[in-house]
């Protein structure tokens, strides 16, 4: 948990109990407390419309189940030899205020993160060599995400990028998709989610690109970006829909805006064309409600 460069580690405690004499120095989760809000899901927000003449409400779709941020509370521990080492750890955790922080929750093979603001309240008791409080993690975005990344890297082709155009127009597919000989498949690319969750990837362009596309090869859908791409990267945020070059939002120039996302469990396979020079880097992590 933490913003780099800085970053604290709250870890189990080693010993049966929580006999705060026999607690090695360092920061621990307590057990009594222990961690919630990180494997359950988040306050839902749904609105059921109840039937006026009939029982139950009227039917919920997959689209309208939402979720609000996510509250983790975490009870911790500061243990040490002697008062000032306890407060030690307490000031190590009072440091991460004022800022947006990582936490990562490791669970065996599991290892999620998530992003948000701390609060920190520690107990009234206090003992020589410990005490105990209460760790909050506010996070707005609900999702829990894998902490090693899938990338892939596409690059221009020539011949319309490896994928069939049509003769009229020179900046449209032949549908159903289908590829030419030409391209050497390195603009096209399979990123998978092994998620319990829709996965949303940022796309990443450099160099010097013209006439840049990203096609879901199985969907037909498209995301198009009319101006000129230079070494200075165009972002392409799939889960805020947003175009951003140096932090600048240039949304307004996508002239085709199906961005792509990544089902629970699976993959999209991602076509790019366009001419020039210069790499596109798809990345995403496997996401969990």
């Amino acid at each position: 948990m933490g913003y780099l460069p800085f970053s604290v580690t709250v870890g189990g405690v080693p010993i049966e109990g929580q006999t705060h004499g026999l607690t090695p120095d360092g920061l621990y989760v307590d057990w009594d407390t222990g961690i919630q809000g990180w494997f359950e899901t988040p306050q839902a927000k749904v609105l059921l419309s109840e039937r006026a003449s009939g029982d139950g409400a009227f039917p919920v779709t997959d689209g309208s189940v939402l979720y609000s941020a996510r509250t983790v509370t975490v009870g911790v521990m500061a243990a040490g030899p002697d008062s000032d080492a306890v407060a030690a750890h307490r000031r190590r955790l009072l440091a991460l205020a004022h800022r947006i922080v990582r936490l990562v929750v490791r669970d065996g093979l599991e290892e999620t993160q998530a992003d948000g603001y701390v609060e920190v309240a520690w107990g009234k008791v206090r003992r020589t060599r410990a005490q105990t409080g209460t760790l909050t993690v506010v996070c707005p975005d609900p999702r829990r995400y894998g902490t090693t990344p899938h990338r892939a890297y596409l690059v221009p082709g020539t011949g319309g990028g490896g994928l069939e155009w049509s003769e009229p127009d020179p900046h449209g597919l032949v549908w159903p998709v289908s590829f030419a000989d030409t391209g050497g498949g390195q603009n096209v690319a399979t990123i998978w989610n092994g998620g319990t969750s829709t996965a949303y990837p940022i796309i990443t362009a450099s160099g010097s690109i013209d006439w840049l596309t990203i096609t879901d090869v199985e969907g037909g859908g498209q995301l198009s970006y009319q101006e000129h791409v230079g070494w200075t990267p165009l972002v392409l945020d799939c889960l805020s829909r947003t175009a951003t070059v140096s932090g600048v939002d240039r949304s307004r120039l996508l002239t085709h805006r199906d961005f792509p996302s990544i089902p629970a469990g699976g993959s999209v396979t991602l076509a790019l064309t366009g001419t020039g020079t210069g790499t596109v880097a798809v990345e995403c992590r496997d996401t969990y409600i």
